[in-house]
């Protein structure tokens, strides 16, 4: 399985793929939106996205919008701080599922996540 993670915030980058390694084959951290869509190729099964970024060029909507367009099956989780109803009321508008706010245990969180799709992959193979 390949995760990838899409943050401003190098820290959380490093901190969270050191957690997660142990339970994907590779975890792939991007600091930057236009790093991890020029690597679509390498075929994430799981993308991880701050919702966010301290530069305020763009939102976190508009770079689902931009990974929808290059796989519309694509599993996005939204990772961010940012809690208003209405973003995301917007994200599930867009086909998100996922949203985990950064605060506590929040990497048990993104871990559950990664299981719950490998349960889901394994159950599809046995049908």
């Amino acid at each position: 399985m390949t995760v990838f993670l899409i943050d401003d915030n190098s820290m959380y980058l490093q901190v969270t793929k050191q957690r997660l390694k142990p339970h994907v084959d590779q975890v792939f951290v991007f600091s930057s939106y236009r790093d991890a869509l020029n690597n679509a190729e390498l075929k994430p099964d799981i993308i991880f996205l701050d919702y966010l970024f301290d530069s305020n060029e763009i939102s976190g909507a508009t770079i689902v919008n931009k990974i929808m367009k290059l796989n519309p099956q694509q599993k996005i989780v939204i990772v961010s701080g940012q809690e208003s109803g209405d973003v995301v009321h917007n994200l599930v508008k867009l086909g998100i599922r996922d949203y985990i706010v950064k605060e506590g245990n929040y990497i048990e969180e993104l871990i559950s996540v990664i299981k719950d799709y490998k349960n889901r992959i394994e159950q599809n193979e046995k049908v």
